[in-house]
């Protein structure tokens, strides 16, 4: 499974953080988002915001719905989970 960060700086701590158990490994909440969403990975991306380490994950439901995941890298825990339609029609007036 292979993680992209934003830069290949951010693709190289996120491997030498889940080498050293410093993240949560991206495969675990990716069989986590399976189990409550059968469907399939989009697109998995590891990120650093100040000092917080997040992982996003695109997913598309079997119903053909894509979600947009969010989770702490460092606890596991979700930070959000709204599904793409309705994160858009909150930002349409």
């Amino acid at each position: 499974m292979s993680i992209i960060g934003r830069s290949w700086a951010d693709h190289d701590e996120a491997i030498a953080l889940s080498k050293t158990g410093g993240v949560v490994p991206i495969a675990q909440l990716i069989e986590q988002v399976s189990a409550r969403y059968p469907g399939h990975l989009l697109e998995a991306e590891f990120e650093k915001d100040g000092h917080r380490y997040l992982y996003e994950i695109e997913w598309v439901e079997e119903t053909g719905r894509v979600r947009e995941l969010w989770f702490d890298a460092r606890t596991g825990m979700p930070v959000n989970d709204i599904p793409d339609d309705e994160r858009r029609s909150v930002r349409m007036p």
